[in-house]
């Protein structure tokens, strides 16, 4: 009985540690972007004391999580068992939409971005990026995201 209730207790704590980690990650990503999309709006004319209306109205970037099963979207287990995968995140810029993929080091993304011949930034790497202008001039400009050349030892 005991056993069980340890593992039990360690399901739930993995589960709500992963939940902590896929909402850090959202608030982190755009936490990096607002500045960019800062500079944005102030170029499209909008006022700096109206950006909280350009953010409901112009959103240039939109992070999101797949919330349901059914929805036909890139997941950890896309990338593999031992990849290191933590949470993919789901973005859209421009109408153009890509995946995030976070791993848990830097190193880990690194050989994965490599693998995938993406972007990567720090522990997260970009899928669906690769030659779309749009999304490259993007993941350089607000992350500083580069290409991985040769493999990562």
């Amino acid at each position: 009985m005991r056993i069980f209730l340890i593992i039990l207790l360690l399901l739930v704590s993995c589960t709500r540690a992963y939940r902590g980690e896929r909402e850090r990650s959202v608030r982190e990503l755009k936490d990096i972007a607002r500045s960019w999309e800062e500079a944005q709006w102030a170029a499209e004319g909008w006022p700096e004391d109206q950006f909280q209306r350009a953010l409901a109205v112009d959103p240039k970037l939109k992070l999101m999580v797949p919330q349901f099963a059914k929805e036909k979207r890139i997941t950890c287990d896309d990338y593999g068992p031992k990849s290191g995968c933590i949470v993919v995140i789901h973005g859209e810029v421009r109408t153009l939409r890509f995946a995030i993929a976070k791993f848990t080091s830097k190193r880990q993304a690194k050989k994965m971005a490599w693998a995938m011949k993406e972007w990567w930034f720090q522990d997260y790497v970009f899928d669906k990026v690769n030659k779309e202008p749009v999304l490259e001039n993007f993941v350089k400009e607000v992350y500083g995201a580069k290409k991985v050349i040769k493999f990562p030892k």
